[in-house]
């Protein structure tokens, strides 16, 4: 699609080990969409708001990186 040119996606990760047994991995994500008028991104965007659309967009991919890991951990934890 043409619009998602303007669609940016960052990510990082901080690896930190617990205890000698443990890894905490602490991720950072960004997530930016870019239109000239809201209603290229949705038709009731400019009346949801940006926040509202934000806020929900957030929980949608950080549950998405949730169950990710609970695989990846799953997967490492039975080699």
């Amino acid at each position: 699609a043409p619009n998602e040119k303007q669609n940016l996606l960052r990510y990082s990760a901080e690896f930190e080990p617990i205890n000698g047994e443990r890894t905490r991995v602490r991720v950072v994500q960004d997530v930016e969409l870019r239109r000239e008028n809201a209603k290229e991104l949705h038709t009731f965007a400019g009346w949801i708001g940006e926040k509202r659309i934000s806020d929900e967009m957030q929980k949608g991919v950080g549950a998405m990186m949730r169950k990710f890991l609970q695989k990846a951990q799953a997967k490492l934890e039975a080699a």
